[in-house]
């Protein structure tokens, strides 16, 4: 888990989910290891953690309860807890989108810096195509994606899914613009020319 992980969970007292996916764990890819701040200035566990309650009361990790009036109270926490993410935790990341860029792609994770590639050679060509990389899932910044899909018009979401992202997408992108699809699975990750044969035939289609 990552330092600012560890503080999202001490912050709000509940887990944190990182959202990865093959190509991560199974290093496709030359890296370079900066050596880690293992065990420096990492936050408490005490009050969320489940990891024994040695001299201290549980931490029990629920949200259902029998009693009706505890279980509403609860409902209550989590709900303002959502909301403070909402405003305070949305994160994500524009590239190239400040040229009037004909197409906008939406992708998160790996397949984002594979469709970065592919955008910087279309740029070569001068076609101007700009990226939407969500950082947070959930909540999802679909605010920040609405304008953009305003001002552009045509929306590609790139995955190694069968296209679970879409539908955040398209929420985001409104029922009068349809978001395409284009995806890989299985473990297959699509090369950067893969990718950008998809962005030109959707620029085609729009053209």
């Amino acid at each position: 888990m990552t330092m600012q992980a560890f503080r999202l969970a001490e912050r709000y007292r509940a887990p944190v989910m990182i959202l990865g996916d093959g190509m991560i764990g199974q290093m496709k890819e030359p890296v370079e290891f900066n050596p880690p701040p293992l065990n420096t200035g990492l936050p408490s566990k005490e009050g969320w953690a489940s990891c024994g309650a040695r001299g201290r009361p549980r931490n029990i990790v629920r949200s259902l309860f029998l009693d009706p009036e505890v279980l509403e109270k609860n409902c209550h926490e989590l709900q303002d807890k959502y909301a403070r993410w909402q405003d305070e935790e949305v994160r994500h990341e524009l590239y190239n989108c400040d040229e009037n860029p004909r197409l906008l792609v939406a992708a998160h994770g790996s397949t984002a810096r594979i469709c970065k590639t592919a955008i910087d050679e279309l740029k070569q060509e001068g076609v101007e195509v700009g990226l939407f990389r969500p950082i947070t899932v959930y909540p999802f910044p679909g605010a920040a994606l609405a304008e953009l899909c305003d001002r552009v018009g045509k929306v590609l979401c790139v995955e190694m899914s069968m296209g679970q992202m879409v539908e955040d997408v398209q929420a985001a992108a409104g029922r009068d613009l349809k978001v395409e699809f284009f995806g890989r699975t299985g473990g297959i990750i699509p090369s950067p020319d893969e990718v950008k044969q998809a962005m030109k035939q959707q620029l085609e289609v729009s053209a």
